[in-house]
Parts: structure tokens; sequence; C-alpha cells
């Protein structure tokens, strides 16, 4: 369950302007057996903060944050739960309490670090529109600024191998699902009905110094910071989604093309070019596609995977985007519910040619 308090100062979080409106909460590793409080609708600040009062079996928030290197040698993934398993999907761990912190880390020669850390609770301080959070013990947290401009996020278990922190800092404007963040109050945060979606960094200039079992692990890379929530499980919400983000040149994009459960699609683009929204809509001009490989569209829990995607967008005054990936490699797989890509990102944007770099993923949840 979640307890809100506001007080003066809340030492080793986020430090913040004075101007800034601030909170914090505190979310017991126990979830509640009331009724959950679930915010869907933008207030004039909190963009990052939790959107979960009174946490349950059944509601879920998290915070992810991601570095991929440049050159794709090497990521780090790293999310902050508050959710029982029974509130993601039927795979998800029980790992003892409802907060915890789980990482993924990728290496250059092939090899694939995993931590879990959980705790007793959570929290979160919540200035402006950023938000910093600390796991009860301080094994793991983030520190974000009060305009969500940059963050740092570290992790403590020397037992599981995995030490280090990354620190990413944004090249492009945060937004809502359909929308910039620019205007916040009365806008919608639902990327599909129950399922709530706020992109805090869809674009960063990443850094990662992390120490693998003594051997460190360094490397520049395109950042990204988002949180979901929910409230009912979220293998409820979606038959299944594909979700990215990429760098391309001086473009920064993000990408969401989601099956409800009545079977409909669903689509949210989101492009910038040097720190400006080009598009941010949920209008339904997006079509991301397997290709190749042993999938089908929509995908299922039985269905294999594609060789590559094609996202294909009309880009309103630029013209029609149409790109592919091409895998380099798998950074996690769940079979049958998720899997994790990086590879390279390529095509045009109306008459313009664009390369670059993309972290996506697939999840299905029905058979």
């Amino acid at each position: 369950m979640l307890t809100r308090l506001t007080p003066l100062f809340f030492a080793g979080l986020a430090s913040a302007a004075a101007v800034a409106h601030r909170s914090v909460d505190v979310v017991s590793g126990q979830t509640s057996t009331g009724a959950s409080t679930v915010q869907f609708t933008a207030a004039s600040s909190g963009f990052d903060g939790p959107k979960v009062t009174n946490l349950n079996s059944t509601t879920f928030d998290l915070w992810y944050f991601d570095v991929l290197a440049y050159d794709l040698s090497a990521s780090v993934t790293l999310s902050f739960y508050t959710a029982d398993p029974g509130a993601l999907f039927p795979q998800a761990a029980d790992v003892g309490s409802a907060d915890y912190a789980e990482v993924f880390v990728t290496t250059p020669d092939g090899d694939l670090w995993v931590a879990v850390v959980p705790a007793d609770s959570l929290t979160i301080v919540t200035s402006g529109d950023g938000s910093s959070g600390a796991l009860a013990g301080g094994n793991a947290t983030w520190a974000g600024s009060s305009d969500m401009s940059q963050y740092t996020v570290t992790i403590n278990a020397p037992d599981q191998g995995i030490t280090g922190s990354l620190t990413i800092t944004t090249v492009a404007p945060a937004h809502f699902p359909c929308a910039a963040a620019s205007s916040m109050a009365g806008q919608s945060y639902e990327l599909a009905p129950g399922l709530g979606w706020a992109n805090a960094i869809p674009d960063a200039n990443g850094s990662v110094d992390f120490m693998l079992d003594g051997t460190p692990l360094s490397f520049q890379g395109s950042g990204y910071h988002d949180k979901n929530w929910g409230s009912k499980p979220w293998d409820t919400l979606l038959n299944s989604w594909y979700w990215g983000h990429a760098r391309l040149g001086t473009y920064s994009l993000v990408w969401f093309d989601f099956i409800d459960p009545d079977g409909v699609e669903g689509s949210s683009i989101y492009l910038s070019e040097n720190n400006v929204i080009v598009a941010s809509s949920c209008a339904g001009n997006l079509a991301v596609r397997p290709v190749d490989g042993d999938a089908t569209f929509p995908p299922t829990t039985q269905t294999g995977l594609p060789n590559e995607f094609s996202i294909t967008a009309d880009i309103p005054g630029q013209g029609t985007l149409e790109l592919q990936t091409s895998q380099s490699g798998i950074l996690v797989e769940v079979p049958g519910l998720s899997t994790r890509w990086a590879g390279q990102i390529s095509g045009t944007l109306g008459s313009q040619s664009l390369t670059g770099i993309a972290l996506y993923e697939q999840f299905t949840f029905v058979s």
C-alpha cells in the first residue's frame, strides 16, 4: 500500500528548486486488501511520480530505464516495480515483496547478467515533474531532476555480481501517449484502457559504469526512461504489443503498436528532432509489423519470432516514415511472453535517408 507525506525535507533523494512542488510516497512491499486509486489524468505537475495509491494485488506501477551502447556491444535495462506477481503476468517471479528492482546487463562478449533486489518498501520523492526513488536499504535507487532533464540510477547487488550506476541526460522532450508534455493539466496518460504510460525521457545521452564480479563495464549510448502502471493485471489489459525507441541521427523515435483484449489495434508514435517534437500522436497512423522468420501478426504466445520489424507512419508536414530493423541480437527472452532486441534501424522520412540504433520488444499475452 502507499502512504503519502509532504515533508519540508527528505534527505538523500531529489534536490529541486524551492518553487517545485514536492511530495513523498512510501509504497509498502505488502499490498493492500482494499481498493486502489489509479491516476490517468494529468495534474499540473508530477509527470513521473507514482500513479497508484493504495497498491493492491491487481494494480501495478513501475519505472523503467535503459542505455544501449552506440555500437550495440552492450546494454543495461533496469526496472523498479511496485507489483505483486499476479498484477503483472503469469510468468512473473514472486520475490517476496511487491517492491523490487530488476536489472539486465549484456556485455561485449555476449554474456547476460541478471540481478533482482527486493525490499520492504520503496520511497519515491516527486519534485516538480521529476521523481527519485530508493528501495529500503538503499541497494537500488534513481535520482531525477525536477525538470526530468537528467536521471542517475544505481544498483548495489554484489552478492549477485552487479554494482554500478548509469546516468541519462535528455535530448528529446517528454510526452504523453498522444500529446507532448508541454501542456500538463487534463492530458490523458492512458495508452489503452486501464494502462498508463508517461515517457519522461524518450531519448538521452547515456553513460554506464558497472562492475560485474569485479570486471568493469563502461560505455556510452542512447538512453531512455518511462513508466507504466495499470488498474488491472497487465496481461488482461492487452493481448500483445510492439514497443521500441531509436536514435536516427538528429531524430529520436518511440513507438507502441498493440492489440487490445477485443482484438483492436492501437498505437502511439513519437518523433522529435534536435530536442523539438515533430509528432506525438495516437491517430492510428502507425503500423509495426514482423518481417520473415516464424512470426505472425498479431503475435501470440504460440507463434515464433520475426527476423526483423518494419515501421511505417505518416508524419504530418514531414511525409511517410518507413523504417526496418536489423537485429544484432536478443537482449532478453522469456519464451512465450517477451523478447527484447537491439539492432540497427534504417529507412526514410520523406526524401531523407535515416540510419541509427534501436532497442525494441515484443510482448504476447494470449495464445
